[in-house]
This record gives C-alpha cells, structure tokens and sequence, in this order.
C-alpha cells in the first residue's frame, strides 16, 4: 500500500504535474491521468491514517488497563508496585472502609 503509493502513484503525478504545469503539455488524457493520480494519492494517504488511527486507538484500550493498575495509589499514599499483586490490595483497601 504505502510502497505503491511511492513507487507508482506520486512519480506519476509529480512528472505528468511538471510537465502540465512546467511544459504546458495539456491534453485530456495527461490531464484524467494526472486528477486520477491525484485522486488515488488523497485515498490512499486517508486510508494509511485511518489504520494507523485505529491501531493507535486500540494499544491504548489495551495499556490503558495496565497505566492505571501502575498509577493507583494505596492508602498510605504509595504507589503499587507493578509486579504487585493487584487484587490483594483491593481487598486491602475494602478491610480499612468497612
């Protein structure tokens, strides 16, 4: 996808824009071409952002869990060890508020 796009899609645009823009070669087919090389470059870039949206978006549902099992603090106000058992300090936590 992302080597295509390299390879392919934006060479092609970038020669058939300089030799529109540059050479004022214009025809119907250098100008379809070069909008439809255009065309697949927007596509592709908005696809690329979307995946990697997406998989960002879930590393942080899946760490997002663990950050706070980190960060929560105990009743004595220190922090948890991450190797900790975390459910030992819950139930800690419900003996001290009952």
């Amino acid at each position: 996808m992302v080597i295509s796009l390299f390879l392919q899609d934006i060479p092609f645009f970038s020669f058939r824009a300089v030799l529109i823009f540059h050479y004022h070669i214009l025809s119907y087919s250098m100008v379809f071409f070069t909008s439809k090389n255009g065309l697949i470059i927007i596509l592709q870039w908005y696809r690329i952002t979307v995946i990697l949206a997406a998989t960002i978006s879930q590393e942080r549902k899946n760490h997002r869990g663990k950050l706070i099992k980190i960060i929560r603090t105990n009743t004595d106000n220190k922090r948890i060890n991450a190797n900790e058992n975390f459910s030992e300090n819950e139930e800690n936590k419900k003996n001290f508020d009952v």
